[in-house]
């Protein structure tokens, strides 16, 4: 699902074939627009059919998604064109700025944190300069849980989206099958029962707060603290 640099290492999927970055660009509008699920589910039937994909089975490409998203919460006013414009400018970025081998890599393997922050401050504050990016854990880690929901929860709109206009955007993992699968999220707000997710790939994703941890492997939801990031939306 992308990567939230939380120390696994990846499987390169390595012999990509060579493409001119206009076969890549022409396409990139609709890449992930309707996938489904994780790779690891596609070959379950249900009821004799087969799954359908959308984003996060053939890609990895949930960190972009997550700025985008984020953005448009932190921005209601954002349109479609708008942020299709900002993604295909964000490859465009991506293409430009790495070798070949590692663009693909990320196109499959998913983008860590030092990315979605060069992408935020190299294109989104660029075309949305009212829109701010920083880590609040970044030299100051939480002392403990309740420092660290604290903290989350200034962060985070109080109630219906464009209330706070400050949106987190959280990389971590989720249990699954015996392991945590990479994913970068938006939390688009916190009660005192749950997490609201506005996720690209996993629809009605609502974690409990009491299934949710900022150590590995102490809860089936795991939020690194340095791993969050917040926009901000200044009028």
């Amino acid at each position: 699902m992308g990567h939230a640099d939380i120390g696994h290492e990846s499987n390169h999927i390595q012999h990509f074939p060579s493409l001119p970055f206009s076969t890549w660009c022409a396409n990139i509008p609709n890449l992930g627009r309707y996938y489904s699920l994780p790779l690891k589910m596609i070959d379950n039937f249900r009821n004799s059919q087969m799954l359908p994909y959308r984003q996060g089975s053939l890609d990895e490409l949930c960190g972009l998604y997550a700025l985008i998203n984020a953005s448009r919460l932190a921005d209601p006013s954002l349109n479609e064109s708008e942020c299709q414009e900002v993604f295909k400018m964000a490859f465009r970025w991506l293409y430009d700025n790495y070798e070949k081998e590692s663009f693909l890599q990320m196109l499959c393997d998913g983008l860590f944190c030092d990315k979605l922050r060069r992408l935020h401050k190299n294109i989104f504050r660029k075309q949305w300069p009212k829109i701010s990016l920083h880590q609040p854990f970044l030299r100051n880690m939480p002392k403990n849980a309740n420092d660290f929901w604290a903290r989350l929860e200034e962060n985070t709109p109080p109630a219906v989206t464009g209330t706070g206009m400050v949106i987190a955007i959280v990389g971590g993992g989720i249990d699954h099958v015996g392991g945590y699968i990479d994913h970068w999220s938006v939390v688009r707000t916190i009660d005192a029962q749950k997490i609201v997710l506005f996720d690209s790939c996993y629809e009605g994703l609502h974690p409990l707060r009491r299934d949710c941890g900022y150590e590995e492997g102490a809860a089936p939801y795991f939020i690194p603290p340095g791993c969050v990031l917040v926009l901000k939306h200044t009028k």
